[in-house]
C-alpha cells in the first residue's frame, strides 16, 4: 500500500467514526424526542416528566435516554406506592371509591396505592427502532461523499 493509499484510508477511518458517533448522537436526540411527545400526550401536556427527559451519552458510540425527576421509573413500570414518615398517603380523589376515610379538605387517607405501567420511554424508543437504519445510512453516505 503507497504511503498516499494509507493516509486515504486512515481518513476514510477518521470519516467513518465520526459518522457512527453522528449517528448515535442522532438517533439518541430521535429517541429522547419521541419520549417526550409520548409523555407529553400520555400526562396531558408538557410537564415536569416529559420536560426532564435527558440524553446521557455513556461512551463515543452508546447513551441513555430517560426522565431526571425520581418519580419517571414508576410511571414506566407501575408499581406501589407507600408513605414515607407517615402512616398514611394523603391526595385528592374526586369521585374515589365509598368508605375512604377522608380529611375535612376532601383529601383521602390510604396506607399504599398501586399505579399501573404508563409507559412513555418505551413506545418512544419503538417509534424510532425501524428509522434506525436509515439515520444511521445517512450519516455513513454523508462520510463516504
Amino acid at each position: 500500500m503507497s504511503k498516499g493509499e494509507a493516509e486515504a484510508f486512515s481518513q476514510w477511518k477518521r470519516d467513518l467514526s465520526s459518522a457512527a458517533q453522528r449517528a448515535t448522537s442522532v438517533v439518541l436526540g430521535q429517541m429522547e424526542a419521541a419520549a417526550k411527545d409520548v409523555a407529553a400526550g400520555r400526562f396531558h401536556g408538557v410537564g415536569r416528566l416529559a420536560g426532564s427527559i435527558r440524553v446521557t451519552k455513556t461512551s463515543r458510540l452508546s447513551g441513555k435516554v430517560g426522565p431526571t425527576v425520581v418519580y419517571g421509573r414508576i410511571q414506566e413500570l407501575g408499581g406501589p406506592i407507600f408513605p414515607k414518615g407517615h402512616p398514611f398517603l394523603a391526595f385528592y380523589w374526586p369521585g374515589g371509591p365509598p368508605g375512604l376515610r377522608r380529611l375535612p379538605d376532601g383529601r383521602v387517607l390510604v396506607r399504599h396505592v398501586t399505579l399501573p405501567p404508563r409507559p412513555y420511554l418505551k413506545p418512544g424508543v419503538e417509534m424510532v427502532k425501524p428509522q434506525i437504519g436509515d439515520l444511521v445510512a445517512a450519516e455513513v453516505e454523508k462520510a463516504l461523499i
